[in-house]
């Protein structure tokens, strides 16, 4: 280590670090007195200058030094406050250098692997976290799933209780669910509960939702997967619901528009395409899969209308959403002040847990390229406004907005070539007339 870097890391000065470099962050935590928050992004030919733009503010960049050397052998506990770690795994060599019990933020964004959660699970020791975010992906833990669900229970009950927690799940199941909601919902300001990929999760109904309206008193941030439904009765349910969380002012929402009940597995293996008697002919028969994988599954016709008229989010759509859930607050409580729309799972049908759901040949391509999304904000005068936020990849990061990566749609050449072809009746008729981040 030549000197200047020497005092650059011993500088009392130093309260952040942000580094590609692994020497860099093991030299940071053994020799910075003052040390406090570090910011890890490994695998540096993945890194970009996004990466290191949402870095913890008072960070200092290490990204332009060579890299240390012989400095990897000094360990001790640093006394951390943040750690947030980027294309780099969470295992027990961490708890020889960080101080987990001092740890107020923790942020991930690869999954922990099963036995980190199991030694999570046992020590429970973290003691003084109040902000959470972790993403949570079983599809490589097929014979292990309700295993690591029991375990990652256990391990999110062992936390002191979280103000802010952020679980990108695949999938998200009723144990976890009951554990965050047991242990931490009295505590929450922020919640955010995004699921993605294909494995069953809980799906947030409008009974959900009041549960959680229940047990999470103070929740002024809230993220949800909410299932469309052409916007029937069960869907303004929702939307109801939601606007019953009295503190709630910042909402995002993912309306999920997967088909999982247009197809079933009979005993003999074979897939059976269901149908529904009360559509016309074209309705009833099957989606075309001309120039299609031969392991695709293609629905009937009826099933796509349904798909695109769920995937079909204008603004004066996204302005009814907001208005009806901003009826539904009760007196007293605060008002909405900004909400997000984005359409989920566009152009997937077929039961949960499968692997790759049939994309209807082609019909995945037309959402993406007609799927919007939309942020709704009241000024402080209390208009509404609306802006158009284009569609959405399936990568995501929860409700940190700086992280995500948003598709280039090519709009000013698409939308001319796009006529619709379906019109989506006024969504006054669905949801009726009487319907008028870091904290």
């Amino acid at each position: 280590m030549q000197e200047y870097e020497h005092k650059l890391v011993t500088s009392p000065h130093l309260e952040g670090i942000a580094t590609r470099y692994e020497n860099h962050a093991w030299v940071a935590l053994a020799l910075a007195p003052m040390l406090k928050r570090l910011y890890l992004v490994q695998y540096s030919r993945y890194a970009s200058i996004e990466d290191f733009m949402i870095a913890p503010t008072g960070a200092t960049s290490t990204t332009r030094l060579n890299p240390f050397y012989n400095e990897k052998e000094i360990k001790r506990h640093c006394p951390l406050t943040r750690l947030q770690l980027r294309y780099e795994q969470f295992d027990e060599d961490w708890s020889e250098l960080v101080d987990f019990s001092t740890l107020r933020t923790l942020i991930l964004d690869q999954p922990i692997e099963q036995r980190m959660v199991n030694w999570l699970s046992v020590k429970a020791p973290f003691r003084s976290l109040s902000e959470l975010e972790v993403p949570i992906n079983c599809w490589d833990e097929q014979h292990s799933r309700e295993l690591y669900s029991q375990a990652f229970a256990t391990f999110i009950r062992g936390i002191a209780p979280l103000r802010s927690l952020n679980i990108w799940a695949n999938p998200l199941t009723s144990d976890i669910l009951e554990a965050i909601l047991e242990k931490h919902g009295t505590s929450l300001r922020r919640l955010s509960l995004p699921t993605f990929g294909h494995l069953e999760s809980v799906r947030f109904d409008a009974y959900q939702v009041h549960e959680i309206n229940r047990r999470c008193p103070s929740l002024r941030e809230l993220e949800l997967n909410v299932p469309r439904s052409k916007g029937d009765i069960a869907e303004q349910a929702i939307y109801t619901a939601l606007g019953s969380i009295p503190q709630l002012q910042h909402l995002q929402l993912n309306l999920d528009c997967e088909d999982r009940t247009c197809v079933r597995t009979l005993a003999n293996g074979e897939i059976e395409i269901l149908n529904n008697p009360s559509w016309d002919d074209f309705s009833q028969q099957s989606f075309p899969s001309e120039g299609g994988p031969a392991w695709e599954v293609n629905p009937r016709n009826g099933h796509v209308v349904d798909m695109l008229i769920n995937c079909a989010l204008d603004a004066k759509l996204a302005e009814e959403i907001f208005d009806c859930i901003s009826s539904a607050k009760p007196l007293g409580a605060q008002r909405l002040d900004s909400l997000r729309l984005s359409i989920h799972g566009g152009g997937f049908f077929g039961e949960p847990n499968l692997q790759y759901p049939a994309d209807a040949c082609g019909v995945l391509e037309v959402v993406r390229r007609v799927e919007k999304a939309w942020m709704l904000e009241r000024s402080d005068v209390g208009t509404l406004e609306v802006k158009e936020l284009g569609g959405e990849s399936d990568f995501y990061n929860g409700l940190n907005g700086p992280s995500r990566r948003w598709m280039d749609r090519e709009q000013e050449v698409l939308t001319p070539q796009i006529q619709p072809v379906i019109v989506l009746p006024s969504v006054s008729s669905f949801l009726g007339q009487s319907f008028s981040p870091n904290t």
